[in-house]
């Protein structure tokens, strides 16, 4: 899982993204949005969203800074949203896989 971390303007905002989570067929795209919308709902700190021109699911979080800027320790809040990413990706990842199995099925 490739994660990537952007730093806003301001610099009081980090994006962390992971452009690719999931690969799936066209075929398959009604489920996944479907999985994606339920997700969403479920999860509180990530979203999920899909590339129509590739057909990949990307996953996406925003972490605020200002307060740990103040307090001189931004590094433990961007671990924080990258650790959490990858953490939910794990939880989720076989979600995706089921619905792709559903359409198969």
């Amino acid at each position: 899982m490739e994660v990537i971390i952007g730093f806003a303007d301001e610099g009081n905002t980090v994006a962390i993204r992971c452009e690719e989570f999931f690969s799936f067929k066209a075929a398959n795209r009604q489920a996944i949005l479907e999985t994606c919308n339920r997700l969403n709902l479920d999860y509180r700190w990530v979203r999920f969203g899909v590339y129509d021109e590739d057909n990949t699911v990307l996953m996406a979080m925003d972490v605020d800074l200002e307060a740990y800027v103040r307090e001189g320790d931004p590094v433990s809040q961007i671990r924080w949203g990258v650790d959490t990413l990858i953490e939910i990706g794990e939880e989720v990842y076989p979600e995706f896989t089921r619905a792709t199995l559903t359409v198969l099925s």
